[in-house]
């Protein structure tokens, strides 16, 4: 004889929405039932069924198939639609067979036959609702753990192993002036599209893929700061930290955690600024130069490209100081920075060598360019007037770096064709050989 299996406790916690068409089915079913759980609703065909599924929201549902008005597979196919996770038992005749097939297609959480069998029932009942139960306990923890998220103001994040968004707090909501999850997903499926690329150095991250979250992870690297937009349209630095973590599903997430570091990085900024700007002209000093300068040979070398330098000074600069005074000179080197840089092209280095003289650092040219560009400052430089001093000329020397030379004598070079410019009469360009 078959084991009696008797009501679960969880049944006591669950409502149950139970439509039926038959009085004398519907009544014997609800005896039945009704004393084991918390509260049972009863709609008499599948268009009332369905409305007060709408209003009372139920954790099972069990429904006849055949029924007056709206049958039990519509009124499921309309609750799935509802909540694709809704718990629904069919009820059947034999002869049903062919609705069974499309209840399997909606994903239907078990069925009877008629006559309803006690066991089967309450062993439907009993797996659904723990299953019901489960699914409220980890609801419930998932707000719990929203709520703590939501409470950090740093920014979080949670990605999938696409590195897609699947989930984030308050903050990061805030931010991004986003009010719901699904506005969240539409707007940023990836975290690529939410970092701002910048040239800033070198601990800064344009790009999150899944090899610099393990460089981060591993210790690798210490590039931590990304740059986001706000829905203001306002740039903010962030310190940027990763988890890494396995979901139920035994799939990888990653945790990323953004602090506001905005005030510190610009700060951090205008020290690096001021240690490689020049304080009177505002641009690049010797420092910075050089450091560019070996950069730009490193490339040259990889990549056979070409590179020039165009050397430069004022002439007769110290008769200006002596004639107007310093500060006179000093307002000349300021404009004379101003003109140079109105014909600089954002990949050229300009930089204030000492004293009066300056250089430019030019990528991708060859002599006869970096000569024509020469040329072409050394004119609009004489034909400018200088406040309170009118007319100065300045002498130019180029040269282009040659494959495998030392820094040393690219800058020798540079020096000597600038010497001769001046040797020569000064107010010319003369190009190294």
């Amino acid at each position: 004889m078959r084991e009696k299996i008797n009501p679960a406790p969880e049944l006591k916690e669950i409502e149950i929405l139970y439509v039926e068409d038959e009085d004398i089915i519907r009544e014997s079913l609800a005896s039945l039932i009704s004393r084991h759980i918390k509260k049972l609703h009863i709609a008499e065909n599948g268009e009332e069924g369905l409305k007060m599924y709408k209003e009372l929201s139920p954790d099972v549902v069990i429904t006849d198939i055949q029924m007056p008005i709206k049958n039990g597979l519509d009124m499921a196919k309309e609750i799935k639609e509802i909540n694709k996770d809704a718990r629904i038992i069919l009820t059947t005749a034999f002869g049903d067979s062919e609705y069974l097939l499309a209840a399997i297609d909606l994903e239907i959480n078990g069925y009877m036959i008629k006559p309803i069998n006690r066991n089967r029932l309450f062993s439907l009942l009993n797996d659904n609702a723990k299953y019901v139960l489960h699914e409220k306990q980890k609801a419930r923890f998932q707000a719990y753990a929203q709520q703590i998220i939501d409470s950090q103001s740093n920014m979080l994040i949670l990605l999938n192993s696409n590195l897609e968004i699947i989930k984030s707090n308050k903050s990061f909501m805030e931010f991004f002036g986003l009010d719901s999850r699904e506005r969240l997903k539409d707007k940023h499926g990836g975290i690529n599209e939410i970092i701002v690329p910048i040239d800033k150095g070198d601990h800064y991250i344009n790009k999150i893929d899944l090899k610099t979250i393990d460089k981060i992870l591993d210790g690798e690297t210490k590039k931590h700061i990304v740059v986001l937009k706000d829905n203001h349209g306002r740039y903010k630095s962030f310190a940027f930290h990763a988890s890494k973590l396995t979901n139920e599903k035994n799939m990888t997430e990653y945790i990323l955690s953004f602090t506001d570091v905005t005030a510190l990085d610009n700060e951090n900024r205008t020290l690096e600024k001021n240690v490689v700007t020049d304080k009177l002209t505002g641009i690049y000093n010797r420092h910075k130069f050089d450091e560019m300068l070996e950069i730009e040979i490193g490339k040259s070398e990889r990549s056979k490209g070409s590179l020039a330098i165009v050397f430069f000074d004022i002439d007769h600069f110290k008769i200006v100081n002596d004639k107007h005074g310093h500060d006179v000179g000093d307002e000349v080197l300021k404009s004379f920075a101003k003109i140079v840089k109105s014909s600089l092209r954002s990949t050229d280095t300009f930089a204030r060598w000492g004293g009066e003289e300056f250089a430019v650092l030019i990528p991708d040219t060859n002599i006869e360019d970096a000569t024509h560009f020469a040329q072409r400052l050394r004119k609009d430089i004489e034909e400018f007037s200088f406040e309170n001093v009118g007319r100065v000329t300045s002498s130019f020397g180029v040269a282009l770096y040659k494959s495998g030379e030392n820094v040393v004598d690219f800058l020798k070079r540079v020096d000597n064709a600038l010497y001769e410019a001046k040797n020569s009469g000064r107010n010319r360009v003369v190009s190294s050989k």
